[in-house]
């Protein structure tokens, strides 16, 4: 069955049973009420049905579908403990792992995790265990928290694949396969093996932004009898709370995109921001220049170790850096609420993915800012085919912005909104451009 994503939202306690988890909600996670596509989601998830969730990014749906996962695993627990009291050990320790959830990133498996413990932080009794499986992390301690039996296993399609084939991770009595951002682990071979290993009667979560009708039809394969809560057109997608220009750049090379993003990130107010790159050596350079210029950055790309992936993830997360450049690896799902500025140093080739990266700061139909660098006669049908196929309006960069325009009012009390004004010198220039930057970066390219 297909439905159209929309209708009235209702509140958290029309769907769910837990008093305490209502409370996780509200106070761990900071949601007063879900959105219209969380209530359905929550709804068709609850009913034990398999479903296809496309919704906008930043409006919940991966969130929905954990609160779902938690009241499911709560419901097991409270049964199992009714009809056989003596299975059901109050120390802790489940009697076996009934949800599997699979995530493209080891950033998005820890942020998944996290979100998971604060849900059942509040529940009494019996708390769902739930541990995490990254690739990159020591197979030992992997195999021991495999072996105790956690309600809920998080974690990369590879790590969580070679644990059950091993047999450290039974999963016989699994009862849910959640796949955050399904068009894109579906991309490799390792998730459909992985939510294979489910039994057939397994309840299947796929949630999604974009996703082409190839992809679409590979979901609905390996479900059974699915529910789809899909959006009739793609212009639904677009995070119409962000302001988004175009930025023009004097000429091609690093010299004039690196001091035109010099430029902007000290002249802008945000509390946070991301810069996107299509490169690990990019990242590298461009936090190298970064911080020789006096500013808070950090990099985050596949080749880091997981050591370093891990800090400069967990820096971010926890507000102690302001600036973080990005491959795409930070484009799909990642959710940081004081993010409010997106910048593209370079377009990606793909549209989907020009929509993925913007929607960093986008969170539940905030306000936020979207810059793309755009060099001359480059890159411009990138962005002309995402407000072609979105219905999104990429301007050029004006000469002045307001703050209030893309920042939500100040924390506090008073929430006073704020009241800057941004000037921008809109015409590029060439020569001042380039005296921003000395020789001692090289192209990132």
């Amino acid at each position: 069955a297909t439905e159209a994503c929309g209708g009235n939202p209702t509140e958290f306690a029309d769907l769910l049973s837990s008093a305490r988890l209502l409370r996780a909600i509200r106070d761990e996670l900071g949601y007063a009420r879900p959105g219209a596509i969380q209530a359905r989601c929550i709804s068709l998830a609850l009913s034990g049905a398999d479903l296809l969730c496309q919704a906008p990014s930043g409006s919940g749906k991966s969130t929905a579908c954990a609160v779902a996962v938690t009241q499911r695993l709560l419901t097991l627990i409270d049964e199992a403990k009714r009809l056989s009291p003596a299975s059901a050990d109050l120390e802790g320790n489940s009697v076996a792992t009934r949800a599997l959830v699979l995530c493209h990133s080891r950033e998005l498996a820890v942020q998944t995790v996290r979100q998971l413990r604060c849900l059942s932080s509040r529940c009494p009794g019996r708390r769902p265990r739930v541990a995490e499986f990254l690739g990159g992390a020591p197979g030992r301690r992997d195999a021991a928290a495999a072996a105790s039996r956690p309600d809920i296993a998080v974690g990369s399609p590879g790590r969580l694949l070679d644990l059950a084939r091993r047999g450290h991770l039974r999963t016989d009595q699994l009862r849910i396969v959640m796949l955050d951002d399904c068009d894109q682990l579906l991309l490799r071979d390792e998730a459909v093996q992985a939510l294979l290993l489910a039994p057939p009667d397994r309840q299947v979560l796929m949630c999604c932004t974009t996703i082409s009708a190839a992809m679409r039809q590979q979901c609905l394969e390996l479900m059974q009898n699915p529910h789809e809560l899909c959006l009739s057109d793609e212009a639904q997608l677009a995070p119409h709370s962000l302001l988004q220009y175009r930025v023009p750049i004097a000429d091609c090379g690093y010299r004039a995109k690196n001091a035109r993003l010099l430029k902007l990130l000290r002249v802008l107010e945000f509390e946070q921001a991301i810069v996107f790159v299509n490169s690990p050596r990019q990242c590298d350079n461009l936090e190298k220049f970064l911080k020789s210029r006096g500013l808070s950055a950090l990099a985050a790309h596949g080749d880091l170790c997981q050591a370093s992936r891990m800090e400069n993830y967990r820096l971010f997360r926890n507000c102690k850096r302001r600036i973080l450049i990005s491959t795409d690896l930070y484009a799909f799902g990642l959710q940081f609420q004081r993010v409010g500025v997106v910048i593209n140093y370079c377009l990606p080739a793909d549209p989907g993915l020009y929509l993925y990266r913007i929607g960093r700061a986008a969170h539940f139909g905030s306000r936020g800012l979207a810059l793309t660098l755009q060099e001359p006669d480059s890159e411009a049908h990138v962005l002309n085919e995402a407000e072609s196929r979105f219905c999104m309006q990429i301007a050029h960069l004006p000469a002045t912005v307001h703050v209030c325009d893309y920042l939500p009012p100040a924390a506090g009390g008073d929430a006073q909104p704020r009241t800057g004004v941004i000037f921008f010198a809109v015409e590029p220039n060439r020569a001042a451009d380039e005296a921003v930057v000395d020789d001692e970066y090289q192209d990132a390219e």
